[in-house]
């Protein structure tokens, strides 16, 4: 058409049309910088902090934030972490920690804050579907490059990625991939246990079966042992009830018959943790990684004795410990290892409780999900809270990451189900 007066069914636009297109073109901007998270947090730290600072820009100047805000609040899972979140606040308020400190502290939590922006561009399903598609992709290419390390095709000298020999870890430390390779398992294998296209199903199949060899067999991270066995038993146990039971024990069983007898790794690894544990003592400084363990455990119990009703203020762990550390000379830490022990020394008995019913309120919110949401839901907060016990996860930068994309993705926003 050419220029000209404009054709009868066209109107000049108003200034409400012009600022209603503008912020349907930010928020198609947060929808892509939320889908590029969602790729970017099992593979660079950089890239994931870049994104959350352009997403925060572009959602702040969107509008709809006061919206946002309502909706959120209105969920339990959101309303629970926030009211986490302001009790840690509070604990900045009081202690014996340096203000970087307590700063330092505070900064890790408020990631739980993006709760809000996350939810608002998953009520969209496109984007909902994109944004774990993103994550799942990045974990498989995670796992194809660690498979390729192991076999030699790809170097493991530290050079390329965070490999060295024995442990095929690629972007990030074993730890972190074993926890995150053990719920990309548990989400591939409830596709195949679903009702639906038999590609899906054979492909789940296979990607599962690639992330538990690669956790058991190519990675060190213990931890993602203990996490794999309970996301097996709550899948078989959640799709299959008691005979589900018997074949994950069954299934758990022979597996772990067969991986210490053929996988020298992972004999070595059980055997260590074993001789480790039988080694220790009370009141004497350790040097193995369960001997550490087992000591801030202990020094982390003194303290919570001590101050068992407020805490020692967000923030004053580090200092709190190398105080209790220094009376048997053992090595400090700046955390415990354990995510419950963590809160529970810098925020007391309010802090745990926050934390305890956060994760009871995701559980117990997911009941009204479609069973298969509700399993991906559960699954996600399993992988969460077994990780808590043996890793202080929400001040871990990408495994809290996870967390709040996750909650957000699957207890908030959930996919609409399916059998």
């Amino acid at each position: 058409m050419t220029c000209g007066a404009l054709p009868p069914a066209q109107v000049t636009p108003t200034g409400e049309d012009i600022c209603t297109g503008t912020q349907a073109s930010r928020q198609r901007l947060v929808n892509v910088l939320v889908i590029a998270l969602g790729a970017a947090i099992p593979l660079s730290v950089a890239a994931a902090n870049v994104l959350i600072a352009l997403l925060a820009l572009a959602w702040l100047s969107g509008g709809r934030v006061t919206s946002a805000w309502r909706k959120a609040l209105a969920h339990p899972v959101a309303r629970a972490a926030l009211i986490l979140l302001a009790v840690l606040a509070i604990g900045t308020l009081y202690g014996h920690g340096t203000l970087a400190a307590r700063w330092n502290m505070m900064g890790k939590y408020l990631d739980l804050m993006l709760l809000v922006p996350l939810s608002q561009a998953f009520a969209d399903t496109r984007v909902r579907c994109a944004a774990r598609r993103a994550l799942l992709g990045a974990i498989a290419l995670t796992l194809v490059l660690s498979w390729l390390i192991a076999l030699g095709v790809l170097p493991d000298n530290g050079a390329l990625f965070k490999a060295v020999p024995g442990d095929a870890s690629v972007f990030k430390d074993h730890i972190t991939q074993s926890i995150l390779m053990a719920f990309a398992a548990f989400v591939w294998m409830s596709d195949a246990v679903r009702r639906g296209p038999r590609w899906r199903r054979v492909a789940g199949a296979v990607l599962a079966a690639a992330a538990v060899i690669d956790i058991l067999f190519f990675v060190e991270g213990r931890t993602g042992y203990v996490v794999l066995m309970m996301l097996a038993l709550y899948l078989f146990v959640g799709r299959f009830g008691l005979r589900g039971a018997l074949i994950a024990t069954l299934a758990l069983v022979t597996l772990g018959f067969v991986a210490y007898h053929e996988g020298p790794s992972f004999r070595l690894r059980v055997d260590q943790a074993v001789r480790q544990v039988e080694r220790w003592r009370p009141d004497r400084a350790h040097k193995s990684p369960v001997g550490l363990r087992l000591d801030f455990y202990e020094n982390s119990l003194r303290i919570i004795r001590r101050h068992p009703l407020i805490g020692v203020g967000t923030g004053g762990f580090v200092g709190a410990y190398a105080h209790e550390a220094a009376r048997f000379h053992m090595e400090t830490t700046h955390n415990p290892h354990n995510q419950f022990l963590l809160v529970m020394i810098e925020t007391g008995l309010p802090g745990l409780v926050a934390l305890i019913a956060l994760f009871t309120i995701q559980w117990r919110a997911a009941r009204s999900l479609p069973r298969r949401a509700r399993m991906l839901a559960r699954g996600l907060l399993c992988t969460l809270v077994i990780g808590c016990l043996l890793n202080s996860l929400l001040i871990d930068f990408t495994e809290r990451l996870f967390y709040v994309f996750g909650t957000a993705l699957f207890s908030i926003t959930p996919e609409d189900g399916g059998q």
